[in-house]
Order: C-alpha cells, then sequence, then structure tokens
C-alpha cells in the first residue's frame, strides 16, 4: 500500500484554480504555423495544457522528464505532491511540484536517486509515463516491431498496450526506435491520438469518444455515449461523476480521490477499475445499468450495485472496502481480497469468495436475499443475516456463521468455527440452525411501547389490481404485527386464463414503487408467480402496496416464443433478454410478415451473436406499438420494422423508449436504405408513425452495396403507391426526443432520414427535443433529411425545421481531398488511384445497374440491383473487375456468338443471386445476367418478367488503415481515364476531377433517378410452407438506389502525423477526433 505519510494535499481553492484556467483563446505559437502537429498542438494549448516558452512551443525540440511532467500533471489535475525524495529536483525550480505531483500519482518513479528532470525523454520512456498518466495497463504478448528487441523489458507491456491500442505506430520500415529521443510535437500528437474526448471544465456534460479515451479531469462531469476508455482522472476528486445511458466497451479506470462514479440507468461498462491511489472513492451501478466486472484496490472504497454485475471484487491493497448489493440486484461472483471487506447482499449473488489476504471479513445476506455459495480461506470471517446462503466452505480460522438452513463444511484443522454460538470442529459438516436469540420475528423497526421489551408492530398490506387478475397473501388479514408463520409475508400473483401479469411494483413505506416483475415471474411460470418479504428485511411501520397490471397477451423469453407471438398479432410482453439466433434461417427475414399490436420490452434486450441479419416485422398492420426495447447490434443487422404504414391498413406506429446500442469495438455493417428502427414510412392521410425517446448510440457503417443510411429512418418517407398526389405523403411523422450519440459513416447518410423525404408537402413533421451528440458523416453527402434530396420543396422544409429544433453537432459532408479517379487498363481491368495518395489503405470499387421486375399484367413488381464489387489494397495496381459498355439481362441479349451455356457458370452477382457472364461485343464488354435466375430469386418468383439494358454506374470507396470510409466517388463510362493514353472520356466535363458531379440527362437510359421514387424490392425470397416469412416489401418501396447524379469525391483531411515528411496542411481536429500517429 502507498504510504500516505510521504503525501500532502494541494489545498481546495488551489486545486480549482489549477484546474479550471482555461485561456480564453487557444495559444498561437508562431513556430507552429504549418508544422505537421499545428493542429493537436493548437488543441492541447486551447485547454491549457500546453503553455510552452517565451512565446514558443519548439516543437521539434526534444522533450525534457520535466517538460513531460508539467504537461502530464496540467492533463489530469494532479492534486497531490509527494515528498520530495529526488536528489536532483529543487523545490524552487519551475518544475519541481510537477515531478513530485507525476511522483505521488506513481507516474514517475525516478532513474535511481533521482528524477533526471533536465534529461530528455526517450520514446519508450514517453510510452511508459503516458501509458501510466492515461491508466493503460501493460499487455502480453511480442512487440511486433523489427527493433522490439531494443525495448527495455520495464517498458515492453506499456508498448505493447498502446500499440494494440493504435496510439502509437511507430516509425517507418516498422521501427519504434525506443531509445531515440521524441520531441514536442511527437508527444503532443501521441495524447491526441489517445484521447477523443476531455473535460476539464466543472459540471460539463461531455459526449463519449466512441473510440480511445474520454478523460474527466474536472468535478462533477456528465458523460453520455458509446465510449472505448473512460478515465476518472485526480482532476475529478470529491465529486459526482455521471456515467448516464452510455455504452463502455473497454475500462472505466478511476484514480481520483474520494469521487463518487455513478453507472445510471441504461449505461452498460465492461470493467471498471478503481486504482490504489482512489481511496475513499465510490463506484454505483443503478437499477438498469450494468458491468462486466468492478475491481477496486483503493482502501476504504464502495461499490453498490443495485442493476447487475458478473464479479465485484477487492484486491489486497484494498482494506476496509464495503461492496453493497441492492434489493432486486444481481451479481454472479463477490471476490474479497483486502482485509476487514464488508459485503452486505439483499439481493441475489451465485458466490462469494473470501480470499487468505481479507482476513476479519464481514457477509451479511439481508432479508430476501439469496447467496448460492461462500468459500472462505481468511482468519476471522464472519456470515450472517436472515437471508439465504446455501453452503458454505472455510479453511480459515475464527469463522462465525450466523444463517439457518446453511451447508456448511469446515476443513481439517481449522479451529475457532461456530455456526450459532454452537462450535464446529475441524473436518466436520452441518446445517445451520436458526439463530438462538437476536430478535422478534415482527421486523427490525416498529418502536416500542411503555418502555416493554417486546417491541409493537404496525403492518399495513395494501393490493390494486388493474386487469383481469388477483393479488393474494398468506394471510387472512391485511394488518398486523408480526409477519405470517414468522416467516415473512408471501404475495401471490395469479392472471386470469388468456392474461399474463405485465408489471408488478412494490411500494415500501416512504419510497417510490419498484419494479418487481422479472423477481416475480423468475421461475418458469410466464403467468404468475410470487413475491416475498422476509422478517428482518428492513421493515418499517407503515404500508405496503402490491400492484399489479393484468393484460391479455403473452409473455416469451425465447426467440421461437417472440416468433410464433408475433406471427399471431399477440400483445406481446418480453420476459428476458431475447438472443435471436436460430429463429432466422437466411438474410432479410423477419419474424413476422405483418403484425398488428404492443411489443412491450419491458427494457429487455434482443441481439443476435450469429445469425442472419433480419426484422422483428417486415410490415406494420393498423396500429403497432414498440417499447421499452434495447437493440444489441452485433456484426449483424437487426432492425425492428421494415416498412411502416406501407399496406391499405394503415395506422398508428409507435416507437417509445427504444435504446439502440453496438458491441464493443464493433461497427455494425449496414446496406442500402438501413436503419434498426424503421427502414421504409409510407402512409396517407390518416396514418402516423411517432418516435417518442428513441436513442441510438451505436457505431453504424454502410458496406459495399450501400449508398444510404439514415439514424431513424433508413431510406425514405413517401406515401402508397395508388394514391391521389392530394392524399399521398401526407402521414403525420412526430420526432420527439430523438437521440443520437453514436456514428454513421458512408456515402449519404443522414439523422432523421437516410434517403428521400418525398413529401410535397412536409409541414406534416413535427420534431422536438432532438439532438445529435455523435457523429454523423457523409463522403458524399450528410444532412438531417433526405441526404439526396436536394431543393425539392418538401425536403427543403424538412431541413431547415430540423435546424430550427434538432441540437448538437450537424451532420458533417467530409472535405473533398483525395481526388480518386478510376482508369481503365490496357487489359480492360478497373484501376482505382488518387491524385493526392493521402491515407487510403484500400479501394473498393463497384458496378452497378438497376433492373425492373413486372408481373405477367405488367404492373410493376418491383426493383432490385446487380451490382459487383471487389476491394483491393492501395498497392495493388488493378481489380478484376472491366469497363462494360452495357449490363443486360439475357432475355434482352442477342449476339450472333454461339448462345450461352448457362449451366457450365457459377458466378453469381448480387441481390438477386443470379449467374452471369462478361462477353466480348467486338471492343466493348457486356455483362449478361442470367434473367430467369433474377425473377427466381425476386421473392421466391413473385414477378413473370425482368427488364435489365442498362449502361452501368461505377463507384469508389476509399478506406484507412483503421477501415474507416474517408472517400467516395461516382462514375459513369464518359468519365473514366484510359491508362494508355491518360485521355478522358467522351464525358470529360464530368469527370470526377471536375468540380461538377456527373448529372445524366433527365429520362436517359443510363440514370439511375428520376422525379418519381423507383419501386424496389429485396432479393430475399419467401418461404410458403408456414415458416418465417422474408421481407416482402410491398411494389411502392421505393429503391435502393445509388444515384448516379451524387456529388463527386468527398474525403476527410490527413491524419496529424509525428513528422513532416507529408508536407500537407493539417486541419484542427475536434475533441472527438482520434488522429493516428504516421510513420516517418
Amino acid at each position: 500500500m502507498r504510504n500516505n505519510q510521504w503525501v500532502k494535499r494541494l489545498s481546495a481553492a488551489a486545486v480549482a484554480a489549477s484546474l479550471l484556467t482555461i485561456p480564453a483563446m487557444a495559444l498561437e505559437f508562431p513556430d507552429t504555423q504549418g508544422h505537421w502537429g499545428q493542429g493537436a498542438i493548437e488543441r492541447w494549448s486551447d485547454y491549457g495544457v500546453l503553455e510552452g516558452a517565451n512565446g514558443l512551443f519548439n516543437p521539434d525540440n526534444n522533450m525534457t522528464r520535466a517538460e513531460l511532467a508539467a504537461v502530464i500533471s496540467r492533463l489530469l489535475g494532479l492534486q497531490e505532491v509527494a515528498e520530495n525524495t529526488f536528489s536532483d529536483v529543487d523545490e524552487n525550480a519551475w518544475y519541481a511540484e510537477d515531478i513530485l505531483k507525476c511522483a505521488a500519482a506513481g507516474i514517475i518513479q525516478g532513474t535511481g536517486a533521482g528524477a533526471n528532470p533536465n534529461s530528455t525523454v526517450t520514446r519508450q520512456e514517453a510510452s511508459v509515463m503516458l501509458a501510466r498518466a492515461l491508466g493503460i495497463q501493460p499487455a502480453e504478448g511480442d512487440i511486433t516491431f523489427a527493433d522490439g528487441s531494443q525495448v527495455a523489458d520495464w517498458a515492453a507491456g506499456y508498448i505493447k498496450a498502446m500499440t494494440d491500442k493504435s496510439i502509437i505506430n511507430g516509425l517507418g520500415d516498422n521501427q519504434f526506435a525506443p531509445l531515440n529521443d521524441i520531441n514536442r510535437a511527437s508527444v503532443v500528437t501521441i495524447l491526441n491520438n489517445a484521447i477523443t474526448s476531455y473535460a476539464n471544465e466543472a459540471g460539463a456534460s461531455v459526449q463519449a469518444g466512441a473510440t480511445g479515451i474520454t478523460l474527466i479531469a474536472a468535478p462533477d462531469v456528465t458523460v453520455t455515449g458509446t465510449a472505448e476508455d473512460l478515465l476518472v482522472a485526480p482532476g475529478a476528486a470529491e465529486s459526482d461523476v455521471m456515467v448516464e445511458s452510455a455504452n463502455v466497451s473497454g475500462t472505466i479506470t478511476v484514480t481520483a480521490q474520494a469521487a463518487t462514479v455513478t453507472l445510471s440507468e441504461n449505461t452498460y461498462a465492461a470493467v471498471v477499475d478503481v486504482a490504489e491511489s482512489a481511496s475513499a472513492s465510490k463506484v454505483v451501478v443503478e437499477q438498469n445499468a450494468s458491468v462486466g466486472t468492478v475491481t477496486t484496490a483503493a482502501p476504504s472504497s464502495t461499490i453498490t450495485v443495485s442493476g447487475a454485475a458478473d464479479k465485484v471484487e477487492t484486491t489486497a491493497t484494498a482494506a476496509e472496502a464495503e461492496i453493497t448489493v441492492s434489493r432486486d440486484a444481481e451479481v454472479t461472483e463477490i471476490a474479497a481480497a483486502g482485509e476487514k471487506t464488508a459485503v452486505s447482499v439483499s439481493g441475489t449473488v451465485e458466490s462469494v469468495t473470501i480470499s487468505e489476504t481479507a482476513a476479519d471479513t464481514t457477509v451479511t445476506a439481508n432479508s430476501g436475499s439469496t447467496i448460492a455459495s461462500v468459500d472462505n480461506s481468511a482468519d476471522g470471517t464472519t456470515v450472517s443475516g436472515s437471508g439465504k446462503v446455501e453452503s458454505m466452505t472455510t479453511s480459515g480460522d475464527n469463522t462465525t456463521v450466523n444463517t439457518s438452513g446453511t451447508d456448511l463444511d469446515v476443513a481439517e484443522g481449522v479451529t475457532g468455527t461456530t455456526e450459532n454460538n454452537k462450535d464446529v470442529a475441524g473436518g466436520e459438516s452441518t446445517t445451520t440452525s436458526r439463530p438462538s436469540s437476536g430478535g422478534s420475528s415482527g421486523g427490525s423497526s416498529g418502536g416500542s411501547s411503555g418502555g416493554s421489551s417486546t417491541p409493537t408492530y404496525n403492518y399495513t398490506i395494501s393490493t390494486q389490481t388493474t386487469g383481469n387478475g388477483t393479488i393474494t397473501l398468506n394471510t387472512s388479514t391485511n394488518q398486523f404485527n408480526t409477519w405470517p408463520d414468522g416467516d415473512g409475508l408471501i404475495a401471490t400473483f395469479t392472471p386470469a386464463e388468456g392474461y399474463i401479469l405485465e408489471t408488478a411494483t412494490l411500494q415500501r413505506p416512504g419510497e417510490s414503487p419498484a419494479d418487481i416483475t422479472d423477481y416475480v415471474l423468475r421461475a418458469d411460470s410466464k403467468e404468475s408467480g410470487t413475491f416475498w418479504i422476509g422478517a428482518g428485511d428492513n421493515l418499517v411501520n407503515g404500508t405496503y402496496t402490491f400492484t399489479a397490471t393484468f393484460v391479455q397477451g403473452v409473455r416469451v423469453t425465447t426467440a421461437e416464443e417472440l416468433k410464433n407471438a408475433l406471427s399471431n398479432s399477440a400483445y406481446v410482453v418480453l420476459g428476458a433478454n431475447i438472443n435471436l439466433d436460430g429463429a432466422i434461417e437466411k438474410d432479410w427475414q423477419a419474424l413476422a410478415s405483418t403484425y398488428t399490436g404492443t411489443i412491450n420490452g419491458k427494457d429487455h434486450t434482443i441481439y443476435a451473436d450469429d445469425t442472419y441479419r433480419s426484422y422483428l416485422i417486415n410490415s406494420t398492420e393498423g396500429d403497432v406499438t414498440i417499447k421499452n426495447l434495447k437493440v444489441l447490434q452485433n456484426e449483424k443487422f437487426v432492425g425492428l420494422i421494415c416498412m411502416a404504414n406501407y399496406t391499405d391498413h394503415v395506422g398508428t406506429v409507435r416507437l417509445e423508449n427504444i435504446t439502440v446500442d453496438s458491441l464493443s469495438n464493433t461497427s455494425v455493417a449496414l446496406e442500402n436504405n438501413d436503419s434498426s428502427f424503421i427502414t421504409f414510412i409510407g402512409g396517407t392521410a390518416n396514418s402516423k408513425v411517432e418516435y417518442v425517446n428513441c436513442t441510438n448510440n451505436a457505431n453504424l457503417e454502410l458496406v459495399s452495396n450501400g449508398n444510404y443510411a439514415g439514424i431513424f429512418v433508413g431510406g425514405y418517407i413517401l406515401g402508397n403507391a395508388g394514391d391521389s398526389e392530394e392524399n399521398s405523403r401526407t402521414g403525420k411523422l412526430v420526432f420527439d426526443t430523438c437521440i443520437n450519440s453514436g456514428t454513421l459513416r458512408g456515402p449519404n447518410v443522414g439523422f432523421f432520414t437516410g434517403n428521400e423525404c418525398d413529401v410535397p408537402n412536409a409541414k406534416h413533421i413535427t420534431i422536438k427535443n432532438c439532438k445529435n451528440t455523435g457523429t454523423l458523416s457523409g463522403t458524399i453527402t450528410a444532412s438531417w433529411f433526405a441526404t439526396n434530396g436536394g431543393e425539392k420543396p418538401g425536403t427543403k422544409y424538412a431541413n431547415d425545421l430540423a435546424l430550427q429544433n434538432t441540437t448538437g453537432n450537424k451532420p458533417t459532408q467530409i472535405e473533398n481531398s483525395l481526388g480518386l479517379t478510376l482508369t481503365v487498363g490496357s487489359d480492360g481491368h478497373l484501376k482505382p488511384g488518387a491524385t493526392t495518395g493521402g491515407s487510403i489503405s484500400q479501394y473498393e470499387v463497384s458496378v452497378y445497374a438497376q433492373n425492373t421486375f413486372k408481373r405477367e399484367n405488367g404492373k410493376a413488381a418491383g426493383s432490385s440491383y446487380v451490382w459487383l464489387s471487389e476491394t483491393v489494397d492501395a498497392n495493388v495496381s488493378t481489380t478484376k473487375l472491366f469497363k462494360l459498355d452495357r449490363i443486360m439481362g439475357s432475355n434482352e441479349y442477342s449476339n450472333p456468338e454461339p448462345s450461352i451455356n448457362w449451366e457450365q457458370i457459377s458466378d453469381r452477382e448480387t441481390y438477386s443471386n443470379a449467374r452471369y457472364v462478361i462477353q466480348s461485343n467486338g471492343n466493348d464488354k457486356v455483362m449478361v445476367v442470367n434473367s430467369q435466375d433474377m425473377i427466381a430469386g425476386f421473392y421466391g418468383g413473385i414477378a413473370d418478367a425482368v427488364s435489365l439494358d442498362s449502361a452501368p454506374t461505377y463507384r469508389v470507396n476509399a478506406y484507412n488503415s483503421e477501415g474507416t470510409l474517408i472517400g467516395t466517388a461516382i462514375f459513369k463510362n464518359g468519365d473514366l481515364k484510359t491508362e494508355n493514353t491518360g485521355s478522358q472520356g467522351e464525358n470529360a466535363s464530368n469527370s470526377q476531377e471536375s468540380s461538377q458531379p456527373n448529372v445524366p440527362d433527365a429520362g436517359s437510359t443510363d440514370s439511375l433517378t428520376s422525379s418519381t421514387p423507383p419501386t424496389e424490392t429485396s432479393s430475399t425470397t419467401t418461404e410458403v410452407d408456414g415458416g418465417s416469412e422474408a421481407i416482402t416489401q410491398a411494389e411502392d418501396v421505393p429503391s435502393n438506389s445509388p444515384s448516379s447524379t451524387d456529388a463527386s469525391t468527398t474525403v476527410t483531411d490527413p491524419p496529424i502525423t509525428e513528422n513532416g515528411n507529408d508536407g500537407q496542411e493539417v486541419s484542427r481536429p475536434t475533441e472527438t477526433d482520434n488522429a493516428s500517429e504516421e510513420k516517418e
């Protein structure tokens, strides 16, 4: 344990002054203008972390240990100053306090007896100091740098960890140069790479960075959104840090003393790690919040779980720590290693393990609680309480057990064990009896009368029901002085036939009603169950009120049950988190083809570990409500509704209290027009779609065959085909408290809608209390509504309305600086490139064309796409794709050559899974697609004919080394360069390098857009044997059209580099930028 005697605290006033002194504007150092590190330097000088000297920053000077200590001290808001034991640190030197603060925090450990403040810092020393400062723990494994053998053992784990997190990437030729000195600009760049979001103002609200570290260095800060890692630094000492509705995929590290870190409702954290330096700190996991592992190494720290946790543990340094498991909380494992750990359980715990180092630990099982097992190895342990401890083993001496009905095993040779004042010898096993003394069974409070030793109690039980069902008690009276049977009160909830228990609550005297539904129905029964209040359950005089709501419907706990309930349009209540694996058999299936009714998720989660892309509902019929539901997106997409109000039977579709999250470090792959909420919205004058309290925290990215996506509506808002112009496209649309804190990247992205808001008069749209705290980045377009809607009256009105009623970050069109090109090689193959080079790691080249399906009567049945894509590394010179003159269906292709033998062809194109062949037609090449395959693959053959005869469209996407889309360009044949001559095609004025996008003439045969959105469905087939329905989009569903009228290439700025070799001017990143340390 760290010796606190050689640490002194700064005064609170001094802390506040040093922490919150932030310059009104960034220091503009004249010697950083045009420097490769300018952006990072300006960012951190703006925060007051960098100060420079004599008005200069000297970015290329090597950094000293004293300078690095000063940067770290200001960055973290360090408050404790160690006693000066360094022989070379003069207490009057400008750096003395910063060196001693870093020593107190364990960041500087010196070299021998000295701190060497004026020595320059090597790259490996800087890596270790910064890793310790940022709470990054050493990682195991080999360092992959070619000169990794030069890295010292004490630095290897830290360098491996920072490399794994892409904070440092080394220099050129896979070199790290651990013994080289590091310059000032490089240190700032590493910080900039590591920290994506930073709070150093008291009371601030900060949006977490989806990657990297969110660093809190000020008191009373609130954090929201999706985060990778969160560091609560010493600057947040003695304050409350709230983590609200957040998803932290990595680790929350607490190094601040006496800080209270609260994980509020709907928050998840994989790991919470309380450092030894954070003495007297508290971690609170509220109801409906969850955490993987909470570990504290801090003395006198407190961990309180009211939600759920996999593991809560104290290390050997965490003396006198407290662990509290509240009523209705669930913890899988508690592990105590610190002496005098106090464990108090009112909920459910599967196991408690007490290590040999945890002497004098106490475990209290309060009334109504259950602890499945206790395994004790420490001396002086006490286990007591009126709750249930099912079994216990002890190998420590002087163990006291005061519980009832516990199977107790005492190891051989152990002495001093007692159970309820009775000795148990080593090697014996017994079942503990009721305590021989310890108070009345009537409760632990209630007062006494006239000085009598027998207390008088006054308990009243009230029951209230809604719907058809009953609450019965194990007592004939609702008012009594002693709990029934001396054991406790049992309330039994029983619905009538055909009904289910939707909600059960218990209101204790002086408290708000608490939801006890899942506790009541914890057994196998899905309809009825019991709740028990035990004697000694912190009882007080007053009224205990049970309420129950019974509804006609079905309670489901598995995917198959959910599928059956939706297919029958029942009122559905989720009784557990549901994994959809196994219920979906192919991509783009829905659990229900159509649905009418209500789905109440009861704050449970639907997700898929390893399944196909799927929806809950393909098409709504009439009124549909989905509420109180969480969606956890994995690598496979899960959507709620494909089409809302797209049938003749329209109604009100309401999404209420919906939260969408994604797994840690996972970008959910979206296809064209995707949304986790609703893909397409139709409607008439009598229809409505409402979003109320809907939040997206997921990270989303369009994949190869996707051009458009939106957060809340993936594709279009438009009316049903066949409606008159007067009545069509006029359904009411309400966005009330819709929040995005995640990311969405792709060619065309939108906040409310991803594609067109095709409405002649959009004044039926209502927007209120909506906010974007995340990032929407479009390489072609990005806006609130209708990313390709342009100046259409309805779209323009909707975007203007969004600007007035939506706060936060605006969707961002990424600046064009790559100059993407597409060249035809001498062999006819397509070769992607860029005029700037930039930071491109891979190119994705696609060629596609739209087809149209018709029924026998000639009526349109929909449309889909022929789409080929190939991804190549940036250093690969060519693709296997050809420049094509036309893309045609086999029934429209005529050629004097012999007919195509389709039986010998296995290659198949995207969407319809149709065979294709590339045919030479003179100097041109034609892609011929088997028409019968396309028809058969279109929803099981609901079409009778297909028309496909079009000039192709080409798309080039550019990705950086992290797989992030950083540029897009759209080409037609006339835009392509020819390798031999370098000449442009016939449409050279409309080439990608032109300032104007390529826009085909309206109505031309190769245009994929029109004033009226084309009809479309996806290619998933429909099962007709009673199985799960495919997502069958109505004939008026708009097309997944990658518009040929899109703008030219748009890309991000290059990342901040450690050197100036690239010669590119870099704009200053925002707080959530995650620029990488470039190779020299």
